[in-house]
């Protein structure tokens, strides 16, 4: 995500004419580089991310803590929770 913002950032800026990013050119023999990488970045880092499975990983610790949480709020209020207890009897 923030490569995709950096990305467009360097374009606002460009299209502003701020600082360097005014005299890249969009010629393929030219500065268009340096528009895409960030999007290119961006692009591998989702295929890896996808292919090694960091993404269900990191959505099921998510859902897993969710889960906890909403479990101690149930036992909080039903009283059967110790204060500190983090949940273990």
């Amino acid at each position: 995500m923030w490569l995709v913002a950096l990305g467009a950032l360097q374009i606002v800026l460009y299209l502003a004419d701020v600082g360097p990013f005014a005299t890249w050119t969009w010629d393929l023999t030219g500065d268009v580089w340096k528009f895409m990488w960030p999007f290119i970045g961006a692009s591998i880092w989702w295929a890896w991310a996808e292919h090694s499975g960091y993404n269900a990983r990191k959505e099921m610790e998510r859902m897993d803590q969710r889960r906890e949480d909403r479990r101690l709020k149930n036992l909080a209020n039903l009283g059967n929770l110790r204060k500190n207890s983090k949940g273990n009897r």
